[in-house]
């Protein structure tokens, strides 16, 4: 479909998002999946359930949600303290 308000599917955004990124000098590195490694990895910071996080993403399965997520030291550090705090050894 083409024109303004048209839908959106397949890989049109990705290659949307490489083609403005790379106009405005976006780090080549940075891909329109990126965005979703990060958005996952924040909405889990925030203590979103797993099976939460699969929904909001629309992932097909919890494997998939691992694999966008990416926990961040902090985050990691709060868990261990939590752990220390609860009497764990």
């Amino acid at each position: 479909m083409s024109g303004v308000g048209g839908q959106l599917g397949g890989r049109s955004v990705p290659k949307k998002f490489n083609r403005y990124s790379k106009k405005a000098g976006i780090n080549p590195g940075i891909h329109f999946y990126s965005l979703r490694h990060t958005g996952v990895s924040w909405i889990i910071g925030q203590g979103v359930s797993p099976s939460g996080v699969l929904k909001i993403a629309g992932h097909s399965s919890a494997i998939v949600t691992q694999i966008y997520t990416h926990v961040e030291d902090r985050d990691f550090w709060a868990a261990v303290g939590a752990f220390d705090e609860a009497g764990g050894t």
